[in-house]
C-alpha cells in the first residue's frame, strides 16, 4: 500500500516536471523545483523529529518527503542543465534582465542629468555610453533630448 502511495506521488511530481519543462516556464520549473527540494528535507527532518512524539509510524510521511526532495532537485537540475543562460544570469530570465537594464539606464540618465545641471560634464560624458550600451532608445529619446547634457556633451567637441 505505501508503494502504491508512493508511485502515484512520484508520477504526479514526474507529470509536473514534464509539464515545466518549456523555455517560457523555465523560471518557474526552477523555482518549483528549489521549493521541493529544500520543503521535501524539512518535511524529512520534521517526521524524522516528530517519530518520537507519536505511536504512529512515519515512515511512509518520510519516504513522500524524501520523493519530493529528489523530484525537485532532478527538476532543479534539469532546468539548469538544459537552459545556459539561467547558470550565467543567476536565473534570470531574458525579460527580467531587460526590466533590470532599462532600470540602470534610468538610473545612469537621471545621474547624467544632474551632472549636467551641476556642470560636471566629464562625469556626463562617462555615462553617456553607459546608458546607450543598456538602453538605446531611452539614451535617444531622454538622455539626448536632455538640453543640458547635450551642452555638455557638445563642449566636448568643441573644446581644443
Amino acid at each position: 500500500m505505501i508503494l502504491s502511495h508512493t508511485e502515484g506521488v512520484l508520477r504526479l511530481l514526474l507529470l509536473t516536471v514534464l509539464a515545466s519543462c518549456t523555455h517560457a516556464q523555465s523560471s518557474f520549473a526552477m523555482n518549483a523545483g528549489e521549493a521541493m527540494a529544500l520543503g521535501g528535507v524539512a518535511g524529512i527532518v520534521g517526521s524524522i523529529a516528530a517519530q518520537p512524539l507519536t505511536s504512529s509510524d512515519l515512515r511512509p510521511v518520510t519516504d513522500v518527503f524524501c520523493v519530493t526532495s529528489a523530484v525537485g532537485i532532478v527538476m532543479y537540475a534539469i532546468v539548469e542543465l538544459s537552459q545556459p543562460e539561467f547558470q550565467e544570469r543567476g536565473g534570470e530570465s531574458p525579460e527580467q534582465a531587460l526590466r533590470r537594464e532599462h532600470r540602470w539606464a534610468r538610473t545612469w540618465t537621471e545621474r547624467a542629468q544632474i551632472a549636467a545641471r551641476l556642470k560636471k560634464c566629464e562625469r556626463v560624458r562617462l555615462i553617456e555610453p553607459k546608458v546607450l550600451r543598456l538602453d538605446p532608445e531611452l539614451h535617444d529619446l531622454v538622455l539626448m533630448q536632455d538640453p543640458d547634457v547635450l551642452a555638455c556633451l557638445q563642449s566636448a567637441g568643441s573644446a581644443p
